[in-house]
């Protein structure tokens, strides 16, 4: 009686979880959908579209940038060195208003020094393939040691091994130009974020800010290698800098907006 029982429970649970499967499938695009809508009604209301840009419009995020204007990232405040979470500060709006573009450290050497598990990532490339540090000896390998075991520090290690040699051999591609051999990072929860660039912010003055979720080995293999042009995936605007792509490009706040950041776009050479 208990086993059947536990069969009628297993049932029931998978169907519940295809259920929510199906219910995602819809209702992710059903969203998208309703935004553009919004956006649409609201397109003659400057003021409402600039408050109210949704992460879901079709914005031409992913572009090439200079690796030298990326020196400086987003901090929690102005007293607190730890990076501001894009993915919860831009979670709905693309647009934000506000002094935080002012609350910003350099890369190097403050978010190098930060003892969180992405600037250890971040500070280990720089102490492997620039100091000679040995991988057992670096931060990184040491606290994935001491919490996970050596066969999870040896994944870590072989990871960033097999990502320093991809770059090697094919410099720094963004993951849709990756060969299909390489695996893909992509974001499987996160509709509008799709795959797993360098995550930035520009500020009020056109200046991209460093974002912590995502490509930080990436990001300190370029920095370390000198590679001159890299994809960035551009995660929310100041509020100022979308205003005055408006006024430069005129007529539709998005086409605006997405006229700049080609703009912006260096390409891959």
């Amino acid at each position: 009686m208990f086993l059947f029982r536990q069969l009628q429970e297993e049932k029931l649970n998978n169907k519940l979880l295809r259920l929510h499967r199906n219910i995602r499938r819809y209702l992710i695009p059903h969203e998208q959908l309703m935004v553009r809508l919004r956006y649409k009604l609201f397109n003659n209301s400057l003021e409402y579209n600039l408050k109210y840009f949704s992460q879901n419009l079709d914005i031409h995020r992913i572009i090439y940038i200079p690796s030298h204007r990326l020196n400086n990232y987003v901090t929690q405040g102005r007293n607190n060195p730890e990076p501001l979470s894009g993915n919860h500060f831009f979670s709905r709006f693309f647009i934000k208003d506000g002094d935080w573009d002012c609350w910003i450290r350099p890369l190097i050497p403050d978010y190098l020094l930060l003892d969180n598990s992405r600037s250890l990532n971040f500070r280990a490339v720089f102490q492997v393939f620039q100091q000679g540090v040995s991988y057992e000896e670096t931060d990184r390998y040491k606290r994935d040691y001491k919490k996970h075991g050596r066969e999870e520090a040896e994944r870590w290690k072989n990871r960033l091994q097999s990502l320093y040699n991809s770059f090697q051999k094919y410099g720094y591609l963004s993951q849709q130009e990756l060969p299909s051999h390489i695996p893909v990072a992509q974001y499987k929860k996160c509709p509008y974020k799709k795959y797993k660039e360098v995550s930035v912010a520009i500020d009020r003055e056109g200046r991209f800010l460093r974002l912590p979720e995502s490509g930080n080995r990436r990001l300190a293999l370029a920095k370390v290698l000198g590679i001159k042009h890299i994809p960035v995936f551009v995660q929310g605007v100041h509020y100022k800098w979308a205003l005055q792509c408006y006024e430069k490009h005129g007529g539709d706040l998005l086409r605006a907006i997405n006229k700049e950041l080609r703009s912006l776009d260096v390409g891959s050479g």
